[in-house]
C-alpha cells in the first residue's frame, strides 16, 4: 500500500479524509495554570487520534469589555480578529477555563462577546467542548455551563465537559 499523504488520514475501504482541525486553547491568563496544562493535555490528545491541531492562549484573544460604540468608531481589537481567524481556520474548539466566583473569565467572555458580532458568525456551525481543571470539589460545573451558553447564543455548539477528573 503507498504511503497515505500526512495531512489525510486513511479511512476504512481505502479512503483518505482530512484531519479535523481543533482551535485548543486555555482561558486562563496564569502562565502555570491548570488549565493551561489542562488544553496542554487536550491537543496532545486531539493530535494523538488524528486532528490538526492549533494551540493558542487566552492573551492572543484579548479584548476590551465589548463597548458597541467602540465598534462603530474603531472597528474590532486586534485580539477580536485573532479569535475569529483562528475560529474560522478550525472545525471544532476546545476551552479548558477556570472558573472565577461561579462563572467563567472575563476575558473569556469578553473575546466571546466581541468575535460573536462578527458576520458571518465565526462561532456558527462549530463544534466545542468546555472543560475545566481545579483544585476545589466545586470548581468548575457551574460556569462551564455559564460559558456554553455564552458561545451557544452566536449558534455554536458547545458541549460541557461534565465528568470530574481527579
Amino acid at each position: 500500500m503507498p504511503p497515505q499523504p500526512r495531512s489525510c488520514l486513511l479511512m476504512s475501504g481505502g479512503r483518505l479524509r482530512e484531519p479535523i482541525r481543533f482551535l485548543v486553547f486555555s482561558a486562563s491568563l496564569r502562565r502555570d495554570s491548570l488549565n493551561t496544562k489542562l488544553a496542554d493535555l487536550a491537543a496532545t490528545a486531539v493530535e494523538a487520534n488524528g486532528g490538526d491541531v492549533t494551540v493558542a492562549r487566552m492573551r492572543d484573544f484579548d479584548c476590551p469589555s465589548y463597548d458597541l460604540d467602540v465598534q462603530n468608531e474603531e472597528g474590532f481589537p486586534p485580539g477580536a480578529e485573532e479569535f475569529r481567524r483562528q475560529l474560522e481556520a478550525c472545525h471544532g474548539f476546545v476551552v479548558a477555563s477556570p472558573e472565577y466566583n461561579a462563572s467563567m473569565p472575563g476575558a473569556l467572555k469578553n473575546a466571546i462577546d466581541w468575535a460573536s458580532r462578527f458576520q458571518p458568525q465565526p462561532f456558527n456551525e462549530r463544534h466545542g467542548l468546555m472543560m475545566s481543571a481545579s483544585p476545589s470539589m466545586s470548581g468548575r460545573q457551574p460556569r462551564t455551563v455559564g460559558a456554553a451558553g455564552a458561545v451557544r447564543a452566536p449558534r455554536g455548539h458547545p458541549e460541557p465537559a461534565l465528568d470530574r477528573v481527579e
